[in-house]
């Protein structure tokens, strides 16, 4: 840090609010005085006169329309001796007339002729391309894409492509050679005669191909370029100045490096100036620090600091003074001094007190009694300001129709086989005043996707015709669909710029999703629900899926997923749903309750579940998706290995070519094709692995969301306990949770938590409890976890504190638990290890169920769609049917002790199974095997590969 600072002999804050960049500023020379010109991303330019006090130093100000990139003066007309100011704008180039005018007058900006561009434009270079006659300056324009377009004064000249280009870089002609020098992403300085890219123009290309235009001389400095100057002196040599992001390089004319300087700070600008040392370059560079350092080659000789952050400089002559110094910064703060050499210290002085300078309190006091203006006129009136912000705000109303479309609008769909239905739905914006920059924002959950995620307005609302956004849905892939919903977020301005955002949520039809098939007679997971106000038929339930009010069965197909068949008993209020897949029966189930209750006054307990918890079918859908997490890990694992030694294998072939010396390769080509066949093998199975693994997250997630809908149904669960359940597993949660920390281990703390607080025995609250997040590396703890909390739950367990509830006998359907190495009680002593006298935690074992007779006759059954049992030949009794039930006469047997038991094919217990007994009877069709073991063998089969 200096201790000397530039001494200002003028400054000024150009604009409010405006942005300027490196090629902001500008000098003209009028007369026997420097003018300073400034343009703004806002499209204004600035006329400035430093020698005149405010307000007489503003000269003119003219509005472009457009941005301006950046300004340069020289003679761009034809026969005419003076000067003109170029202006870039993003797509085009406007050449003006400055007349300055002479006292109060004032001046303005008088456009001589204009170049529109073809593509966005970056930046612009002055030169006499094609050594051009004195006195004419040309302009050459690079486009962001790499084109280079020479303009001859008012006539359009060639354009040409610059090779191998990437990223636009600085520009810089180099009169000397008659050559442009350009700067790539890939850190070369490149020189490239005019007359070689004037060959390469597509109109003086043949027939047969272009030809490619090739450099002069090539450099590379192994970092970015900043900004290229030409230092083109009396008593040196011609140079190129090429500033880095950590170096400063001076080259030579064809391309040879004369001196390179390290530089300890972050540069900004740079400004070569004339020395009186032979074969010696001054120059000027600032850095983010606000210090500004004056080097000579490659020597500091005196430093300063500057007022701001500089990101252009120049020098101008002042009141007859020659090279005063002049900085811009991105906010538009000039200011022009020069070097100082008494230190500034212990100065406490404002700087709008300084030569007497009293307009920053002027400024101040203005600024302040607006302020208190403003606040008048709002005081005292909030009714106003209320009403403003209320007619402001945006209502969001949603239209989705019951049809689908005739035309189907779904791309891109992995669903085979089927025809995938879509539906357009219309999302309306009102207001009573007009709102800006609408933004409309949709979130679907998988498998159902949207065509277009985000919509974008102008303005919405004032009177004018409703804005309307009409996105259409559909499946994206053969998963079971955990929800219909659809997240709707509306974000926007106001009038006085403040940010405002609504919600709104639309539910998709059923119909979306699936589609009416025959019903199917057995299938191996079914849920019974009772009818307390009577049956309602299945024609009213389902319309458009049952035309025939005598229908008591109907078979739902998803797409590309099982069927669930929906039946009706005639002589008991019953409901049966059945499905080959537990989670699919939970959109069938929550859409049915939803219907049933809006038929019968909106009671949310039209039906009611009074059978057993299935938690042993949500135990094996976590089980199966933490395998699936597993292999996911073990997948990333290996490929970061694979593709660390293929790097490592390229190092060494690469070593290996550049030795001069040829030896032989120690077939190490053969290592790098194997390689290289591992890492795409592991690509493919990790991209296998993580649509194996969202499907998985669905599926669960419908399997959560159906046991806590049974809760509700079960023991009639408040409102309050209802969030609190739903935060508690949080089956939302599946679609955003991380590998490491995923949804096992964040509702494993959330249930662990509600075990210690409101859930233990003496059903304490205690803040003070504390859970961490750590990684599960087998979930075995956490189902039972899960099988305790949902035991004490139903037991009378308070979900919130100091509300009791009556137990409930249906308990978890999970089987008998086997003896383990650490007995249970020992297991939850870490959950309740601070309770003075820790209780029992064994689970409930359920009264034996008495058995239906086998021998019994079974009544005429009227209908095919016959709910039939297997036999339970080798089926441990709590996992088998506990119903012995049929449909007799159209309805159930009451003789048979029916209790809406849900039957699951491959129940297992999971806390202590035996790997060498067989899971599943001979009776008792075998549930599908996991995709994580189906994956196992070909990953052990990779990570053997070249072991």
């Amino acid at each position: 840090m200096s201790l000397f600072k530039i001494k200002e002999v003028y400054s000024k804050k150009c604009g409010s609010d405006d942005e300027f960049t490196a090629g902001s500023l500008g000098f003209y020379r009028h007369g026997d005085k420097d003018l300073l010109l400034v343009g703004s991303l806002s499209g204004y330019i600035r006329l400035l006169d430093p020698t005149e006090p405010a307000p007489h130093d503003d000269i003119l100000e003219h509005q472009v329309g457009a941005p301006v990139y950046q300004i340069a003066v020289g003679k761009f007309v034809s026969n005419y001796s003076s000067s003109q100011v170029a202006v870039l704008t993003p797509r085009a180039l406007k050449v003006y007339y400055i007349n300055v005018g002479s006292g109060a007058s004032g001046g303005n900006l008088e456009l001589a002729y204009e170049h529109s561009l073809e593509r966005s434009s970056y930046n612009i270079t002055l030169g006499r391309f094609g050594q051009a006659q004195p006195g004419r300056d040309y302009i050459c324009v690079q486009s962001i894409d790499g084109i280079l377009t020479f303009f001859e004064q008012e006539t359009r000249g060639i354009s040409c492509t610059i090779p191998k280009f990437l990223l636009p870089g600085p520009l810089l002609y180099f009169p000397s050679t008659d050559s442009l020098i350009t700067c790539s992403c890939s850190h070369h300085i490149s020189s490239y005669k005019y007359q070689n890219l004037a060959a390469t123009e597509p109109s003086r290309q043949s027939s047969s191909g272009g030809k490619t235009a090739k450099h002069d001389w090539q450099i590379n400095i192994g970092e970015i370029v900043v900004e290229l100057q030409l230092a083109n002196f009396e008593y040196c040599s011609p140079s190129i100045i090429a500033l880095g992001e950590r170096s400063i390089y001076c080259l030579s004319d064809s391309g040879v490096v004369r001196f390179m300087k390290k530089l300890d700070f972050a540069p900004m600008c740079i400004l070569p100036y004339a020395s009186i040392v032979k074969e010696t370059i001054n120059y000027i560079v600032c850095s983010s620090s606000t210090n500004l350092f004056v080097c000579q080659d490659q020597k500091m000789t005196w430093s300063s600091q500057t007022p701001f952050v500089p990101i252009a400089i120049g020098l101008c002559s002042h009141k007859g003074v020659a090279n005063h110094l002049v900085v811009l910064d991105g906010e538009g703060s000039l200011s022009v001094g020069y070097f100082g050499s008494d230190p500034d210290l212990l100065s406490f002085t404002s700087r709008f007190a300084r030569d007497g300078d009293t307009r920053g309190y002027d400024v101040m006091m203005h600024q302040l009694k607006q302020l208190q203006g403003d606040i008048t006129s709002h005081g005292g009136d909030l009714k106003t300001i209320e009403r403003e912000a209320k007619d402001e705000t945006v209502t969001v109303r949603t239209f989705v129709p019951t049809d689908l479309d005739q035309r189907s609008q779904a791309r891109n769909t992995s669903v085979t086989g089927e025809h995938v239905p879509s539906v357009t739905a219309k999302i309306r914006l009102e207001s009573k005043l007009m709102v800006n920059d609408v933004h409309v924002s949709i979130t679907t959950c998988p498998p159902l996707t949207v065509n277009q995620l985000h919509f974008r307005l102008a303005a919405a609302g004032g009177g004018q015709t409703a804005s309307d956004v009409c996105p259409s849905f559909y499946m994206e892939h053969p998963y079971i669909p955990p929800s219909l919903e659809v997240q709707v977020s509306v974000s926007y301005h106001t009038s006085s710029g403040a940010s405002r955002t609504v919600k709104a949520e639309l539910t998709l039809p059923l119909l979306l999703v699936c589609y009416a098939v025959d019903p199917i007679k057995t299938q191996d997971h079914k849920l019974t629900l009772d009818a307390p106000k009577g049956l309602i038929p299945l024609s009213l339930i389902f319309p458009e899926f049952v035309p025939h009010e005598a229908s008591i069965a109907v078979g739902l197909k998803l797409f590309g997923g099982p069927v669930v068949t929906v039946l009706t008993a005639t002589k008991t209020s019953r409901y049966r749903l059945q499905s080959d897949e537990f989670e699919a029966l939970w959109l069938i189930a929550n859409e049915m309750r939803r219907r049933v209750c809006a038929l019968q006054n909106d009671d949310p307990y039209s039906i009611v579940f009074s059978g057993q918890l299935p938690v042993q079918e949500l135990s094996n859908s976590i089980l199966q998706h933490f395998e699936l997490r597993q292999t996911f890990e073990q997948i990333n694992t290996l490929l970061a290995q694979r593709a660390t030694q293929l790097r490592m294998i390229q190092k060494r072939l690469l070593a290996k070519f550049k030795d001069k010396n040829a030896g032989s390769l120690m077939n190490m080509d053969a290592l790098l094709e194997g390689t290289y066949r591992q890492v795409i093998s592991l690509g493919d199975a990790a991209e296998e692995n993580e649509a194996h693994l969202l499907r998985s997250s669905c599926a669960l997630s419908s399997a959560v969301r159906l046991i806590l809908l049974l809760c509700d149904l079960l023991i009639k669960l408040s409102s309050e306990e209802k969030n609190i359940l739903s935060n508690t597993f949080s089956p939302e949660s599946l679609f955003t949770s991380e590998t490491k920390q995923g949804w096992e281990e964040q509702t494993d703390a959330s249930v662990t938590y509600l075990l210690k607080t409101t859930l233990s025995k003496d059903s304490r609250e205690d803040g003070a409890q504390t859970v961490t997040l750590e990684h599960c590396s087998t979930p075995d703890k956490f189902l039972k976890h899960v099988d305790i909390f949902f035991s004490r739950v139903l037991k009378g367990g308070a979900l919130v504190p100091g509300k009791t509830r009556q137990p409930v006998n249906a308990m978890p359907s999970s089987k008998k638990k086997k003896p383990v190495a650490a007995p249970l009680q020992s297991e939850m002593s870490m959950i309740e290890e601070e309770e003075a006298a820790p209780p029992s935690f064994e689970d409930p074992v359920p009264p034996e169920r008495p058995n239906a007779s086998r021998g019994s006759k079974s009544r005429a059954m009227p209908s095919d769609f016959i709910a039939e049992e297997p036999e339970s030949s080798g089926i441990p009794d709590r996992v088998a049917l506990s119903d012995r039930s049929s449909f007799a006469n159209g309805g159930f047997d009451k003789s048979e002790h029916f209790n809406g038991t849900i039957t699951a094919a491959g129940d297992h217990d999971l806390s202590a199974r035996d790997t060498t007994a067989p899971i599943f009877s001979e009776s008792t069709p075998a549930s599908k095997p996991s995709v994580a073991k189906t994956r196992k063998p070909q990953i052990d089969a990779i990570s053997d590969f070249f072991d």
